[in-house]
């Protein structure tokens, strides 16, 4: 029996996915539990999904569709916040997909716990290979442990954690009370990051699970996989973003995660830099390298994030960063690789 209020919105943003798009539907469509409604978000698409989600919402009374003008995936995440009636948000990527009967997870556990956030794992597929990510104990967090547990984690190993919104649900009423809403990937590097870490702060309590529910897609070409030259300067406007948003609330004691993040964000451009690409030479790299570990910004940030205790190895790296010993750091990367 349908609840007046469905318990889930469902929230896809849509942008050139037609070849993926049925994927994700069906893996929502086939599950055990129906109390939702799917809003698909076609932001400007030309690859002919638009007319795809049109024929969905025929299909089934519970899809909605939004056309928009191409705005990109945080103005068709906002779009979809706008509209959705349901008790809980789930934004998934529409190019990735769900795994079977977990809805009912989900819902058993915010029903049982009323989180704000509910937080799990996922899997990655890469060329047919699934992997599973988990770098939590599942449980419930409060305040001050979301910051001091849930938080250090984040910041400290940003892709083991799972800092993305797809892995995570919100209650709809702590998003809409406390304004929350994404920035433009056009703008910041990781408008998830900026996201969950003020989502994280504002939140009273958050539930974590084990289990994977979710396929990640990680394919050859996507969006997350090719050079983007300028992602440092991204990423600090990620860092002096959110740096404001902290002092604004009167958070200070967090602004060393930020400044930690900030740090690993650079340091994670670094193999972008060192790789030889048709439109970009390892020369190029090296000396990109060098002026993002100068910058006002990040010498700042390293300052901070050497007084958090990261573990020999990573101390190894932020003190290399702090001296400004690139050739050591390219030759590390490059005997890696």
């Amino acid at each position: 029996e349908m609840c007046i209020r469905d318990s889930l919105s469902i929230i896809l943003p849509i942008y050139n996915v037609k070849n993926y798009l049925e994927r994700c539907y069906e893996s929502i469509i086939l599950q055990n539990y129906d109390d939702f409604e799917i809003l698909l978000v076609d932001d400007g698409s030309n690859d002919g999904s638009s007319d795809l989600c049109d024929l969905l919402s025929m299909k089934d009374s519970r899809v909605k569709v939004i056309h928009k003008e191409n705005g990109g995936l945080s103005a068709a995440r906002n779009e979809g916040l706008k509209y959705a009636q349901g008790e809980y948000i789930y934004w998934i990527d529409s190019d990735d997909w769900i795994v079977k009967n977990s809805l009912k997870i989900i819902v058993e556990k915010l029903k049982k716990n009323n989180p704000d956030i509910l937080k799990f794992n996922y899997y990655r597929h890469i060329n047919g290979c699934l992997e599973k990510h988990n770098s939590l104990k599942s449980g419930c967090y409060e305040k001050p442990s979301i910051v001091d547990n849930l938080l250090k984690s984040a910041v400290i190993d940003v892709s083991a954690f799972g800092f993305t919104a797809w892995s995570h649900i919100y209650k709809t009423s702590f998003l809409r009370e406390n304004k929350l809403e994404f920035v433009s990937e056009r703008i910041i590097g990781s408008e998830d990051f900026l996201f969950n870490f003020q989502a994280y702060m504002c939140a009273n309590k958050i539930e974590v699970l084990d289990e994977p529910l979710y396929y990640y897609d990680l394919r050859e070409g996507s969006l997350s996989q090719s050079y983007k030259s300028g992602l440092d300067k991204k990423f600090t406007v990620l860092y002096t973003t959110l740096l404001e948003w902290i002092h604004e609330h009167n958070y200070t004691r967090v602004e060393k995660y930020a400044s930690l993040m900030y740090v690993w964000r650079i340091f994670g451009c670094f193999s972008l830099e060192y790789k030889e690409t048709s439109v970009h030479n390892l020369v190029e790299g090296q000396d990109n390298v060098k002026r993002m570990i100068s910058t006002n910004e990040f010498r700042k940030a390293i300052k901070d994030a050497i007084k958090c205790n990261c573990g020999f190895k990573k101390n190894i790296f932020l003190l290399l960063m702090y001296f400004k010993c690139e050739p050591v750091i390219y030759k590390i990367f490059v005997k890696k690789r």
